[in-house]
Order: C-alpha cells, then sequence, then structure tokens
C-alpha cells in the first residue's frame, strides 16, 4: 500500500469471519446461502465489507467470539480491530497502532479465489485489490438484504389476512 494511503483511513471497512461461525449467527440457515466462501491458514472463511466512519455493527454475536474467537476486523489501511464485547455485543475496543498489511492482504488474496474467479489477481498491490473486491463484496450483500426484505414483506402480508379454517 502507498504511503499516503496508510496516513488517513478510508472506508469501507472489512469483516473476515470463519463459516462456522457466520452460518451459527443466521436465524434460518437453511433459509439463507452464506457469501462465498474461502480458505485461510486451512480454515474456511467469508467476508463481509462494513461501511461509514468505523464499522458500527460486527456480525459477530458474543457467544461466537467466545467459541471461534473474533473475526478479522480490518480498516482500509490494514489496521486490524481488537474486539470485545459491551452490552452484550461486539465492539471494537480498539484498532492496532501500525496496519498490518501483511495479513489483510494475505485475507484479500485468499478471498480474491472466490469473490473474483477468473481474473489475475497476483501482479496487483492490497490497494488495487481492495478497490476491486469493494463493490464484489457490495454486491453480495445487498442481494441477501433484499432476500431478507422480501421475507420479511411475504410475513407482514400474511398476518394481515386471517387464516380460514
Amino acid at each position: 500500500m502507498e504511503g499516503q494511503e496508510l496516513d488517513s483511513p478510508l472506508p469501507p471497512y472489512f469483516e473476515f469471519s470463519s463459516a462456522a461461525a457466520a452460518a451459527m449467527g443466521l436465524r434460518r440457515p437453511w433459509q439463507r446461502r452464506l457469501p462465498p466462501t474461502f480458505e485461510y491458514d486451512s480454515v474456511e472463511f467469508v467476508v463481509y465489507v462494513l461501511d461509514g466512519s468505523g464499522p458500527g455493527f460486527i456480525s459477530q454475536e458474543p457467544p461466537e467470539l467466545e467459541e471461534f474467537g473474533p473475526d478479522g476486523v480490518f480498516d482500509s489501511r490494514g489496521r486490524q480491530a481488537e474486539l470485545g464485547v459491551e452490552n452484550f455485543t461486539v465492539v471494537v475496543k480498539r484498532w492496532s497502532e501500525q496496519p498490518r498489511v501483511d495479513i489483510f492482504d494475505r485475507l484479500l488474496r485468499a478471498a480474491a479465489s472466490s469473490y473474483l474467479s477468473g481474473i489475475d489477481v497476483g501482479a496487483m498491490d492490497t490497494a488495487e485489490l481492495r478497490d476491486l473486491l469493494v463493490p464484489v463484496l457490495r454486491q453480495y450483500q445487498r442481494e441477501q438484504m433484499l432476500f431478507w426484505q422480501a421475507e420479511k414483506l411475504a410475513r407482514n402480508l400474511r398476518s394481515l389476512f386471517p387464516r380460514s379454517g
């Protein structure tokens, strides 16, 4: 990553979660498919992109944090978040003082195998790879959000009409 980029944080933020932990957090896993998974250090992962001035919502739940360890949450500079639990919610306690670009880059490259199939990312630097992954990750998340909104609407409509017996 270029030196100038390391001096100022840029959204988005990334959350790398083990597939097992991500599946545990789903209300009804049989109704929702996980985003594509990828392998990193012999563990199956998924990745989410989080927007805003900071990750206001971490996908991980306290029991998952305890059972599977903390998700890898990184800002766009590669600084890693230290996660903890406050008021029964997983939150960012602090950020690493120095970017952990080596780990961030390895995670992005591992994710690229699933999210950017058919694209040779070997010659790209971390910033280029990050910028290429963001729209793809956002699209997967939009698709999931649309599914849940449609299900919620169907439930609400069903509740308006009593069943005839």
